[in-house]
């Protein structure tokens, strides 16, 4: 009978070796070692210093849903073209179902050529959960955004199941004047309200809209707090050309404006 020769290494000295690998990997590869550090979390950064402070964990979790609740003009597309720009890399595939029609593509252009965001944008926006169920269950995807739809119970249900079941961050953007079933069943680990610096939903105040810093509030998954970003950077297009293209704009009256 042959023997077998087992070696037992303590948790000091395996905890000694990780970190001796950290600080090889810091030196080595500088400005790829925060997010080796986070995915290794399970977590992804949004781009936006301010909005990672906020966040719980430091970003958007995977595995788990995030909530986006936006008002008119509240910067959620802004956000989100920060937020796939720095996902959109080589490793890090990114899906954008726009179920709203709202999203103007020459925002998504960059990314899109790179082979890093797969855009979709369904015929009817009921078609949106069924779209984004596709690309969690594809796998490959490391974030997938499912943009200006109202979730029923039953597809907010399978969603989350599926993200919960991956390694894939969910973020669903959903408008403060629809009914949605994320939030309100629990099924997202992390909501943020999203809304102009002086919108009646944050607060009073006199600045336009549309020139207002974001205000981002977390009401869900850690202690209530709220941070400013600012619109200066990249600043995104509105659709209002076709008469069957919502208006993204906080003052349109008519249709499904944004």
């Amino acid at each position: 009978m042959s023997s077998v020769s087992v070696s037992l290494v303590s948790e000091e000295t395996r905890a000694a070796r990780v970190s001796a690998l950290q600080e090889v990997l810091r030196a080595r590869f500088p400005t790829a070692a925060p997010e080796i550090a986070a995915r290794a979390d399970g977590v992804g950064g949004t781009g936006v210093e301010a909005l990672d402070r906020l966040l719980p964990l430091g970003g958007l979790p995977r595995g788990q849903v995030t909530e986006w609740v936006v008002a008119r003009s509240g910067g959620s597309a802004t956000l989100l073209r920060r937020l796939v720009l720095h996902w959109a890399r080589p490793d890090e595939k990114v899906a954008l179902v726009d179920a709203g029609r709202t999203l103007a593509a020459a925002d998504w252009v960059t990314p899109a050529r790179s082979a890093a965001l797969t855009f979709v944008r369904p015929s009817e926006p009921r078609d949106g959960p069924w779209c984004a169920e596709l690309l969690l269950r594809a796998g490959g995807f490391s974030l997938v955004v499912l943009d200006g739809v109202e979730l029923r119970s039953r597809a907010a249900q399978r969603l989350s199941h599926l993200a919960r079941g991956s390694d894939n961050a969910l973020l669903v953007i959903r408008p403060t004047w629809t009914s949605g079933h994320v939030g309100r069943g629990g099924l997202a680990t992390v909501r943020l309200r999203l809304a102009p610096a002086d919108s009646p939903l944050l607060g009073p105040g006199k600045t336009p809209p549309d020139r207002a810093p974001i205000t981002a509030a977390l009401t869900k998954g850690g202690p209530p707090a709220q941070v400013e970003v600012s619109r200066e950077t990249f600043p995104t297009h509105w659709l209002c050309a076709h008469p069957l293209v919502p208006d993204r704009r906080g003052g349109a009256t008519r249709g499904r404006s944004w």
